[in-house]
Order: structure tokens, then sequence, then C-alpha cells
């Protein structure tokens, strides 16, 4: 394993590990979920400043599987992702002391900070993305780990808004499915460049393009 390998799965697991462990603690184990939650933060943001070092001084970082035939999930990192990276780790720190404070008395909280911890795991994994298929996993993730946030309460209310909210994300993700498998039979696998990836396809399929970017 590679130190830009190492680095770039590192900021994605020190939250996913930390939030599949707080999903099994008890609810009268507040310290140490407390503990975790701002361990897994700490950590994070210690990997993430090796990442903009690293991005500074010129160093490539890049991370790449293949999940089935044609669906390769890449990760990489440059200016623009590690701009909205360190922005969320960042915040994620800060918004699990408010969490741990606000939520003191409140039931479920392991199961609160489960999903909070894979969240934040769907947010860098968003940033971090190197592909258009990569990006679509992440933002469906997303999707998944938020609609317990939403609901946490149990109550009339939050039910409801969690009925809205799956309304608009289940919405827009059919659509953006949609959009993604239409664009890729037009140009193939998109690799997210600096100065763009759809070039040459904007010359041959401009109607397409343009339906693709309304859908």
């Amino acid at each position: 394993m590679t130190s830009s390998t190492f680095v770039l799965l590192g900021i994605l697991l020190s939250s996913f590990i930390t939030g599949s462990v707080i999903f099994f603690l008890r609810e009268d184990q507040h310290r140490l979920r407390t503990g975790l939650n701002l361990a897994g933060a700490v950590l994070k943001i210690l990997f993430v400043v090796v990442l903009l070092r690293g991005v500074l001084a010129g160093q490539t970082f890049d991370l790449s599987f293949t999940m089935a035939p044609g669906v390769v999930v890449a990760l990489g990192a440059d200016a623009n992702s590690v701009l909205f990276v360190s922005l969320s780790s960042v915040l994620w720190f800060f918004t699990t002391l408010y969490a741990v404070g606000y939520l003191e008395d409140s039931p479920r909280r392991s199961r609160f900070f489960g999903f909070f911890s894979l969240c934040v795991t769907s947010t860098v994994g968003i940033a971090l993305a190197a592909n258009l298929v990569t990006f679509l996993i992440f933002y469906e993730l997303l999707t998944i780990s938020t609609f317990p946030l939403v609901v946490h309460r149990g109550t009339r209310k939050a039910l409801a808004a969690g009925r809205v909210y799956l309304a608009y994300t289940v919405g827009g993700g059919t659509l953006l499915l949609f959009a993604v498998a239409w664009l890729q039979s037009i140009s193939g696998p998109i690799t997210f460049t600096e100065r763009g990836a759809l070039g040459e396809s904007v010359a041959s399929h401009p109607t397409q393009l343009t339906l693709i970017f309304f859908v």
C-alpha cells in the first residue's frame, strides 16, 4: 500500500470505522461514545493535513479498484477536493462537540452518532471522487445515511419530514442515475479532469448533453 492510498483510506475509514463501532455501544456508554467520536474527528483532520501538505507539494493521491465489469471506483485529490474535504472534516469536529451536548438526554444516541459518522464518510467520499460513478455511489450513500438523522426523534413531525426528504432525494437520485447512465453511453467512463472531461462529446453530441444537463 502506497502512502497516498493510506492517506485516502484513512480519511474515509476514520469516520466509517468510528460509526460502525458506535452502533454497538450501549446508551449508557456515554464517555466511550464521546471519546470515539472525538478521536475519529481528530484523526480525520490529521489525515487531511497530510493530504493538504502533499497536494501543495505536488504529490499525487489516487486510489482505484474495479467493483464490477465497467464500474471502477476511483478516489483522488486536487486543490478543489482538498478544500471540501478540509471543510467537512473541521465541521465534523465542531458539530460533534455541539451534538454531544445537545443530545445529552436524548434516546438512541448510538444510532444517531453511528449514522452521523457514516454521513461524514459519504461527504468526504463525494469530495474525493475521481470519476462520475464514484460520485454517484457516495451521493446515494449520503442519502441513505442522512435519512435516519432526519427521523431520529421518531415523532409524527419527524416521520413526516422523513417522507418528504425521501421523496426529494430518491426522486433526484433516480434522475441522477438516469443522467449518469445516459452520459456514459455517450462518452464512456467519465474521469474528472482539471479542464473538463467532455470536450470531444460537446462537439459531437450537443443536443443530448443539453438534455442531460436539464435532467
